[in-house]
């Protein structure tokens, strides 16, 4: 019994410990998508990919085409991740939480940041395949560019995709 107590208090401490890194994720995103200073206006971010990489006009029709396509995949992935935590929190709440519950809201949401992660890659593929390989490399110098930035924010520090 006193074994079973030990194991439900770690596996409680090891879901609050991932559903606050979740929700510091999600805090991020939520500031850098609504919160955060633009660099000018909507769509500046393209403005400056599209200088930064001379498009053509087909090429920047196709891209700002992709763009929306793949923000709208992705705000509905997201809406469905914070429905998903939500629920985690409510099955926390409870007096007597489940556990099979609560792994079952865990492994969904592994599963949704697993799909947003593949999307991304699938939407910068989709990016490269519109460039000439000149472009690419420019790019995919902006991409890691993002990746690599840190915590200080800079006007013209990296191109914002959105």
């Amino acid at each position: 019994m006193n074994m079973k107590i030990k194991n439900i208090k770690i596996l409680t401490y090891t879901v609050v410990v991932l559903l606050i890194v979740n929700l510091t994720a999600l805090g991020v995103i939520v500031y850098n998508r609504w919160l955060s200073p633009k660099p000018s206006c909507p769509g500046a971010g393209f403005e400056r990919l599209k200088q930064k990489l001379s498009l053509t006009p087909e090429q920047e029709e196709k891209l700002w085409q992709e763009r929306g396509d793949f923000h709208k995949r992705l705000d509905a992935l997201s809406l469905q991740l914070q429905k998903d935590q939500r629920a985690l929190i409510a099955a926390l709440k409870r007096e007597n939480s489940d556990w099979k519950e609560l792994k079952d809201i865990i492994m969904t949401i592994n599963a949704r940041q697993l799909e947003a992660q593949e999307q991304v890659v699938e939407h910068l593929l989709e990016v490269k395949n519109m460039l000439k390989p000149e472009q690419q490399d420019i790019f995919f110098s902006i991409v890691q560019e993002r990746f690599e930035m840190d915590d200080k924010p800079g006007e013209g520090r990296y191109l914002r995709l959105r």
